[in-house]
């Protein structure tokens, strides 16, 4: 029996207006990483693999490594950011 947790997912700017929706909670297998988490994302929403540079966010942390994700993490989903 494989164990699962949920994670609270947040999406911005063009990664909010491909999902359609602003957040969501997804429930994912125990031990997953974030690169798991974008497979699932990019078979769930597959115009989000058009997008390039985006970065993860875990509880407000910018991530740049694979990370394994644990219960109740809030992920954000970021586009590059531009200045101005």
């Amino acid at each position: 029996m494989t164990s699962s947790i949920q994670i609270k997912m947040l999406y911005f700017a063009q990664v909010r207006d491909i999902t359609q929706i602003p957040n969501e909670v997804l429930e994912i297998k125990q031990n997953s990483s974030t690169k798991d988490l974008l497979t699932l994302l990019y078979n769930k929403y597959p115009k989000l693999k058009d997008e390039k540079n985006l970065s993860i966010s875990i509880n407000c942390l910018i991530s740049n490594s694979d990370i394994v994700l644990r219960n109740l993490d809030e992920v954000a989903l970021l586009p590059p950011i531009s200045g101005g």
